[in-house]
């Protein structure tokens, strides 16, 4: 009866009338439908949710996805930060004694493997008795070979160190456990032949399903699902695959084809040939790359004054703009910018003075010659200022070596450049310490800088590059390792960094950016640094790709 009523009054408008009408009405409607979805999005928030597949890239290939021997194969770091849970991780509970030898570890209840074998303070032991074994090789083995480790009960595990270390609770966070059930019974000699190596039993935010390997022997793929017996929240993304690419132009490429995700440690310089909308996280990440001195090996740069002329013979803002188009920190300390120890006022404005470089040379004696090199007599013998430069062969470190050698040539100072590859530069050129000077970088994962400039390291397996000695330096190292005083650590950490500039055993460089590319529909990333590239993961638990919108 209304409808009808309604007809009739329509029906006696005329046609600009009804026009008005009709437009009218779209209007109201139009105006509604917009306050009802700007109530909705007033009232509800977004949330993350369950669901998706999520495929990485990754450059390399995984040879031993295993705790025992991680080292330098990203693409084994990677899998295993995705496949097995940190101790931390794992834990209920840990308390340390007053003194800070003893620190005691509760398991959580309930830990499973992924072949629902159960995680037991017996798989804890076994994985650090494995990395103390020095015929495993472990790169873990400096860190935890004077600890001490016992299992109190099935939960609980002890460990004692031979003396206090402020730093040690990182260790903890950073020690995957690996399954002894699976590995005991196996020499570790003969670790790396386990078949469970390329199909790992673990504990992490996911599991593993299957990989696939083309008739080269080349692994293209790793397919990995969600672990719902994960001892920590999530994971929110039900599927997870690695593809592996050979090289980063392969990598790139799959990138524009959507044939991949994400993409990790990207070179700055690719960015420009990434076609497709996507976001780009700019991360820190605690590295630093130096010039080191072997002063053993040359004499000349026994000098501190020729020390002193290299440092401000080198522009670090023009490698930064030039190697890595803006994407790093300039560095004169070992202490990147996300550590409490870091000082910004210690990193002088401008590193690069060409007329104080050439007035210490002239000091010194030195003449340009004819050919271009300075040289100078002493005791009746000529000298040449010329040096060798060694760094593996790695884009980024060469060009800044070819950048470093152009640099030091306005000053008249020959530079030989010893590219080595980086399959062999550590039994070539780091074990035998056979360089004058080496362009390298050391990271870290705390303030802790014991590892790299403590001088009871200067032999290997040591690795203080610099073969630097500095008792001044070593108390300072030693008490940072002592004190849980956040206060004390930062000014140690600036009178040690002080102690560096002054003397020159090396020259830092740059710190770079870790570069990471992904859709816009993945959330959950960190947002401000990563102790390592396959740090990436520790947070995979809470990316997400789906969200719900809930009432607030």
């Amino acid at each position: 009866m209304k409808t009808s009523s309604f007809k009739k009054l329509f029906s006696l408008f005329n046609e600009k009338e009804k026009k008005t009408f009709r437009i009218a009405g779209i209007v109201f409607l139009i105006s509604l439908l917009s306050y009802s979805f700007l109530f909705f999005k007033e009232k509800t928030i977004t949330i993350p949710s369950y669901g998706g597949t999520y495929i990485e890239g990754v450059v390399g290939q995984p040879i031993a996805i295993n705790p025992l021997l991680l080292g330098g194969n990203k693409a084994d770091t990677d899998l295993a930060r995705l496949l097995f849970a940190s101790l931390s991780t794992l834990s209920q509970s840990q308390t340390v004694s007053s003194e800070g030898k003893v620190w005691n570890i509760t398991l959580k209840e309930g830990l499973l493997w992924s072949d629902m074998k159960p995680i037991t303070a017996d798989d804890v032991v076994f994985t650090l008795k494995s990395i103390q074994d020095p015929d495993s090789n472990s790169p873990l083995y400096q860190d935890w070979k004077d600890v001490v480790v016992e299992r109190t009960n099935e939960r609980e595990v002890r460990f004692t160190l031979s003396s206090p270390n402020a730093f040690f609770e990182n260790n903890l966070k950073n020690l995957l456990i690996a399954p002894e059930h699976i590995f005991s019974g196996i020499p570790v000699t003969n670790l790396r032949l386990s078949n469970y190596n390329l199909e790992p039993v673990g504990s992490g935010p996911f599991v593993f399903k299957n990989y696939k390997k083309q008739r080269t022997g080349f692994i293209s793929e790793y397919s990995l699902v969600r672990n719902p017996d994960y001892s920590a929240d999530g994971p929110l993304i039900n599927k997870f695959i690695v593809r592996f690419y050979p090289n980063y132009n392969d990598a790139i490429l799959a990138f524009n084809r959507k044939s991949i995700d994400g993409l990790g440690e990207v070179d700055p310089n690719y960015l420009k040939d990434i076609k497709i909308n996507h976001k780009t996280y700019q991360l820190g990440i605690p590295q630093y790359f130096a010039l080191f001195f072997n002063q053993s090996e040359n004499s000349l740069i026994q000098s501190h004054s020729t020390r002193e002329t290299l440092f401000y013979g080198v522009n670090k803002e023009e490698i930064i703009n030039t190697v890595f188009n803006g994407y790093a920190n300039k560095l004169d300390g070992p202490i990147p910018p996300y550590f409490p120890g870091f000082h910004e006022d210690l990193v002088a404005p401008v590193t690069s003075t060409l007329e104080t470089a050439i007035n210490l040379l002239k000091e010194d004696g030195w003449v340009l010659g004819s050919d271009g090199i300075q040289t100078r007599e002493v005791r009746g013998i000529e000298q040449k200022l010329e040096i060798t430069l060694t760094t593996p062969q790695v884009p980024f470190l060469v060009n800044t070596a070819k950048l470093i050698k152009e640099q030091w040539a306005k000053l008249g100072i020959k530079t030989n450049l010893n590219i080595v590859s980086i399959e062999t530069i550590n039994e070539q050129v780091i074990v035998p310490r056979n360089y004058e000077v080496l362009l390298y970088g050391n990271t870290l994962s705390t303030p802790d800088i014991y590892s790299f400039w403590h001088s009871s390291l200067i032999l290997p397996p040591g690795l203080n590059l610099a073969i630097y000695q500095s008792s001044q330096v070593d108390e300072l190292i030693e008490e940072n390792r002592t004190t849980f005083d956040q206060s004390t650590l930062s000014a140690n950490l600036r009178r040690i960094q002080e102690h560096l500039i002054q003397d020159i055993p090396a020259i830092i460089l740059y710190s770079p950016d870790y570069l990471y590319l992904a859709p816009n529909s993945l959330g959950g990333l960190p947002r401000s640094y990563i102790e390592s590239s396959s740090h990436r993961f520790n947070s995979v638990n809470e990316w997400y790709l789906k969200t719900n919108r809930i009432l607030k």
